[in-house]
Formats: structure tokens, C-alpha cells, sequence
């Protein structure tokens, strides 16, 4: 927003919300004072400079990457029993039981149902160099971690993008693809839905506005959490 606030090219919300724009003959639009079902969407999507109420966009697509999971192995009974076994916990069966799991168990799951020899593997991402599919599937793993890209006060990037934590980031989601098929460095979208459509991965991170091609086969859906 702020690339295209400073400037001037884009119209003030705050502004047209209690005055219009009277030299376009537009009235006040009071009707674009959203309640919004969460301040995330406020503070994300219109709001800028961080931190304050000035309002510059409105949400179009909050699109958020969303986990895909294969419910016949995840909740098969051998296969819930020997993760057990093998790794101290149950794995979870519903979506709240997924709110509470960590990372680092969700890596131990993805770890379990990687199996070359059967040409089924724990997860997919995104990891492409490609338009943003890496950047955006790295970001969840430094913010998690307490890291950010940049200071929004000071605008400095170097030593908050470059920082430890970030680093380590790296190198966690690299490690990720352990769990990955072959070939899963250049994956995108369409690499990450073939993957989880033709039953090569236990699991998958996609768009949720790619969510129908994940699920289209009718089957797919009812067996997908």
C-alpha cells in the first residue's frame, strides 16, 4: 500500500469515506467503513503506515496458504497406531486437534509418511523461483519464528531481513524438502496440485483460492481434511 499511498496514486479511504471526492462529483461513502470479521484483515489489507488507522485499500482476496491432508492415512488405524509408537503423540484427527499441533510435529508426520520406495512422500510447498512461490512459502516459517522483513518504524531492512532468526528459517524450510517428492525445488501450483491429486503426498500447502483443483475429483474431496 505504502508504494502506492506515498505518491499520491491512490485515493485516501479515510477521506472518501467522510468527504467524497466533490471535484468528481462523488458523494461520501461511509458504506466502505467495513466491519470486518477480523482486525487482521484491517490492519493487513487497508491500513497504512503501520500501526495507525489510516485506511488505503480494501480487501479483495485474502488469500492464505491452507494444509491439504489425506484422511485415509491420516486416520487409518495402523498407520495412527505405529506413528504413535514411534513418536510419543497422537496425530490429530480434526481441524481443532491441527490448531494446537506445532511445526516440529507436523514435520515428525511428514517425516513418517515419506516413502520413496512407494512413491509417497509427507508433503508438498512451493519452492519455485518463479514468480513468488518461494518467498511466500518462506515467510510462514520466519514469522513463526519472531523474524520479519523489515522494521516498519525505521524502514530498515538490512539487519531485520538478514537476521539470525530469518537465517534459520532458511534453513528449516530448505530441510522441509526431505519430506518432498523429487523435483519438488521447482515446484509451483500446478506441480503442487498434480502431487497431492495423483496420491504422491500424504499432505500439501496450497492457496486456499486454489482450493477447488485440489478437491475435484469427488472422491479426493470427501477424503481430504
Amino acid at each position: 500500500l505504502g508504494a502506492f499511498a506515498e505518491p499520491g496514486w491512490i485515493v485516501d479511504i479515510d477521506e472518501l469515506i467522510a468527504n467524497g471526492i466533490p471535484e468528481m462529483g462523488i458523494d461520501p461513502q461511509p458504506a466502505l467503513d467495513l466491519e470486518l470479521y477480523s482486525e487482521v484483515a484491517r490492519a493487513t489489507y487497508q491500513v497504512y503506515p503501520d500501526g495507525t488507522d489510516e485506511l488505503w485499500g480494501l480487501p479483495q482476496e485474502g488469500d492464505v496458504i491452507v494444509l491439504f491432508v489425506r484422511k485415509d492415512l491420516l486416520l487409518d488405524p495402523e498407520e495412527r497406531a505405529a506413528f504413535e509408537a514411534e513418536y510419543g503423540f497422537a496425530m490429530p484427527e480434526t481441524f481443532e486437534d491441527f490448531e494446537a499441533l506445532t511445526m516440529e510435529q507436523f514435520e515428525q508426520m511428514a517425516a513418517f509418511f515419506t516413502r520413496p520406495d512407494q512413491d509417497l512422500y509427507g508433503t508438498i510447498m512451493q519452492h519455485s523461483r518463479v514468480y513468488d512461490f518461494q518467498t511466500m512459502y518462506l515467510y510462514p516459517f520466519m514469522w513463526s519464528n519472531g523474524g520479519q522483513i523489515w522494521n516498519p518504524e525505521t524502514r530498515e531492512v538490512w539487519g531485520v531481513l538478514n537476521s539470525q532468526v530469518n537465517a534459520d528459517a532458511m534453513v528449516w524450510n530448505r530441510r522441509m524438502l526431505d519430506y518432498q517428492p523429487p523435483g519438488a525445488v521447482n515446484a509451483g501450483i500446478a506441480e503442487n496440485v498434480d502431487a497431492y491429486t495423483q496420491g504422491k503426498v500424504f499432505s500439501a500447502f496450497q492457496w486456499a483460492a486454489v482450493g477447488l483443483s485440489m478437491v475435484e475429483d469427488p472422491e479426493l474431496r470427501e477424503n481430504t481434511l
